[in-house]
């Protein structure tokens, strides 16, 4: 008897999975533009992946029994809950149906009062405020217990606000119309089709960047319209797409988003738009996993999340976030090793760790520094003398495996060449190295007072600037108040006993200092003219993924919120939010 339930058990883990796979073949096949286009081989990668997404898969489901049960275990879990939460599932539609309601009332009042916007750009700004201070309301007395939770609906109204009253466009952030060209590489693999309305917009990119707020709305409709036009007459473009690397990797879920968009048949904004949304899940979904993993220190990384530059950077086409969320989870794995010290680190977390912190760098291969604080762990933390040394032989391993997928492809190329062409006509990465080479102690002295000048509050250059930059929109008011925010909630919101010891400490700055240097050495190697006294090209979101590691080594153990109070907890996270709601409203919107 129990052998048939087991049978009829896997006969319907196969059907759903089959089912599940059907749905995504189907929206597959409705994702590609075949057309003349479209070769036998992409032909055969269509059909390859029907038969993975159909068959592989749904066997592979049924044939694994740990991956069977884990799987219908979530659903199970997902249907109880549904189930057993009816009521208040149905308060909490309810309760956003008020909050929407209350949003169209309070913005109508606005417009002839303050003389607010009174377009649907205005509309979604007030409903965007009222959302998240509902979320907060709702989530008041567990916010504490829930922080993940709370960041993931607080940073998904947030980026969805963003996306919404954003034209379109690259232009926007810093090289989009470079990634999201590359982004296109990944969808072409499937049907070979680049449409032509692509290939207009990344072309105009610059004009429209420079222009800012410059250009009027009608004047962003029309040109939209055009490009919908090309988009719908399938027009292929001339330009070739670029080709696929190790930094490829962080154009996945925008590529995704791109194709689910094209399934939908949706318009080419809205594809467009598509692509940034699901790079804002992939980010949500890291740093969400992130916040779950530390003991303490959850209200810190959630605030880490929503500042106003990271958000604005999730929603767009860039690699930026996939580095901030990956090598934030792979940090998030570390701290949490020494909030433990009465625990043994297990070989399979500390690999985990290592496996998203290379994931993270692979776009950006020389943040590996930050890394290396996890070699001076202390021997007591780990099971036996044998499985410290294979621990620490497999962080050197990651280290020298990032240094290698930026310097293979320099020697395979014969040396540097000519760099990026976007610094001017006056680079040359392989004069620039000759330059460096034989003038050392004046290279020196040019990075010395660059990365003075990098960290002075004073200059518009200044990496302060980073927290509420939003590159060609411009940069919001108020970077010193989140700064002054991240920095209490830093130093307050630790744990009681860490194993954190003055190595650690140390290295986890050396290791700092040295991604600074390599960056800096990167950038005036490629994006900068020979012999200048200036670094060109660091930007100052490159920062960004320091703050974690930054404020843990620089803090010592020692709770001080108070987490019985609820408004320890709201009170930041609302302004941090609503820091970014402004921000975008004021660059964007008004």
């Amino acid at each position: 008897m129990t052998d048939i339930k087991y049978k009829k058990s896997i006969g319907k883990a196969y059907l759903f999975f089959l089912f599940v796979g059907i749905i995504a073949g189907f929206l597959l096949y409705r994702s590609t533009i075949i057309g003349p286009w479209t070769t036998n081989m992409h032909k055969i990668r269509i059909v390859a992946i029907e038969i993975i997404l159909v068959g592989v898969i749904p066997a592979i489901f049924v044939i694994s029994r740990r991956v069977r049960e884990a799987c219908l275990n979530a659903a199970q879990v997902c249907v109880n809950s549904v189930k057993k939460n009816k009521r208040n599932i149905a308060k909490l539609i309810a309760d956003y149906i008020l909050a929407t309601i209350a949003g169209v009332v309070l913005h109508r009042v606005l417009i002839p009062v303050f003389h607010f916007e009174a377009g649907s750009g205005g509309l979604a700004t007030v409903l965007s405020v009222m959302y998240v201070a509902m979320t907060l309301f709702i989530g008041r007395k567990v916010i504490w217990k829930h922080i993940a939770v709370s960041f993931a609906v607080i940073a998904l109204i947030c980026g969805m606000y963003f996306t919404y009253v954003v034209t379109p466009l690259t232009g926007v952030s810093w090289d989009d119309q470079i990634h999201y060209w590359n982004t296109l590489s990944l969808t072409q693999k499937i049907d070979g089709f680049k449409s032509s309305a692509d290939e207009t917009m990344v072309n105009s990119a610059y004009e429209i960047g420079h222009a800012k707020k410059g250009l009027h709305k009608e004047k962003w409709e029309s040109y939209v319209e055009m490009l919908e036009s090309k988009y719908q007459s399938r027009e292929l473009a001339q330009k070739d797409t670029s080709g696929i690397g190790i930094s490829t990797i962080s154009y996945i879920p925008a590529a995704i988003g791109i194709l689910f968009g094209r399934s939908l048949g949706l318009s080419w904004a809205h594809v467009f738009d598509m692509g940034k949304i699901f790079n804002l899940f992939l980010y949500i979904g890291v740093f969400t996993f992130a916040i779950k993993k530390v003991r303490y220190g959850k209200l810190f990384l959630a605030l880490i999340g929503l500042i106003p530059t990271n958000l604005f950077m999730a929603c767009s086409y860039s690699y930026d976030p996939w580095v901030t969320a990956w090598t934030g989870l792979g940090l998030a794995y570390f701290v949490s090793f020494l909030q433990t010290p009465e625990e043994k680190i297990e070989m399979k977390e500390y690999l985990l760790m290592l496996l998203f912190f290379a994931i993270g760098c692979m776009p950006k291969a020389v943040y590996f520094p930050m890394i290396l604080p996890a070699l001076f762990i202390p021997s007591s933390r780990f099971k036996n003398s044998k499985q410290a040394f294979v621990i620490r032989v497999s962080v050197l391993a990651v280290c020298l495996i990032l240094i290698a997928s930026f310097t293979i492809p320099i020697i395979r190329a014969g040396g540097f060449g000519v760099g990026d062409t976007r610094g001017g006509a006056a680079v040359n990465s392989a004069m620039q190295v000759q330059f460096v080479l034989s003038h050392p102690l004046e290279t020196l002295n040019i990075f010395w007072n660059f990365i003075r000048d990098y960290f002075f509050l004073d200059t518009n250059s200044s990496a302060m600037n980073a927290f509420t930059y939003m590159a060609y929109l411009g940069t919001g008011k108020g970077w010193v108040w989140v700064i002054m925010v991240l920095f209490a909630v830093g130093m307050m919101d630790r744990e009681e006993v860490s194993s954190c010891n003055w190595g650690l400490r140390i290295m986890g700055f050396l290791g700092l200092i040295i991604t600074i240097i390599l960056i800096v050495a990167a950038l005036y190697v490629s994006f900068t003219s020979v012999g200048s006294k200036d670094v060109a090209g660091v930007q100052q979101r490159y920062l960004l993924p320091f703050i974690l590691p930054a404020f843990y080594f620089m803090g010592t153990p020692g709770n001080r919120l108070n987490r019985d109070k609820s408004e320890t907890a709201i009170i930041p996270i609302a302004f941090m939010s609503y820091m970014f709601i402004y921000t975008v409203y004021c660059l964007c919107v008004a």
